[in-house]
């Protein structure tokens, strides 16, 4: 058995805006837009479906982040992100439907909420003064769909990448 945390996410090519050096930053190579976290699971259960694993997105996704997010909300936030909107979210979010139906048929539990458009730029402890108000309007795209591992000091490592 080979457990690592994993998660799903896409890929993302923007021009970041300056932010503040406020709070554990996700430096711009790791920032992702998480698809589907599946937690502490065994690597090995996942091998079949990597080795077939073709995303069906047949047009680079893009979009405009345009918004700070303070999460889970601004009274007792842990995570500050930007989110935004897709020109075209259908392909999107029906690709995420298909990878997380694939999990489960894998015997992955999969969270069951609405999938919200963010990248985490900072995580807690900061000062939610230094980043109110800040202009984060930026132009983006999803490149690829990736497999990802976590680890701890807000490492995401790329085990697997595919292209859109």
């Amino acid at each position: 058995m080979d457990k690592r945390r994993l998660f799903w996410g896409f890929e993302v090519d923007a021009k970041w805006p300056e932010l503040p050096k406020d709070g554990r930053i996700v430096e711009p190579g790791s920032r992702h837009a998480t698809m589907l976290f599946l937690g502490e699971v065994d690597y090995e259960v996942l091998k079949p479906f990597i080795d077939t694993y073709k995303p069906d997105i047949s047009a680079t996704p893009s979009g405009v982040l345009d918004k700070l997010l303070f999460l889970p909300n601004k009274k007792k936030p842990r995570v500050v992100s930007i989110g935004g909107y897709l020109n075209e979210p259908a392909p999107c979010l029906n690709e995420i439907k298909r990878v997380k139906k694939e999990m489960e048929l894998l015997g992955f539990k999969t969270e069951d909420r609405e999938w919200l458009l963010h990248i985490t730029v900072a995580r807690a402890p900061f000062d939610l003064k230094a980043w109110e108000g800040l202009s984060v309007r930026t132009p983006f795209a999803l490149t690829g769909i990736c497999l990802y591992q976590s680890f701890q000091g807000l490492i995401y490592k790329k085990l697997h990448a595919f292209s859109l």
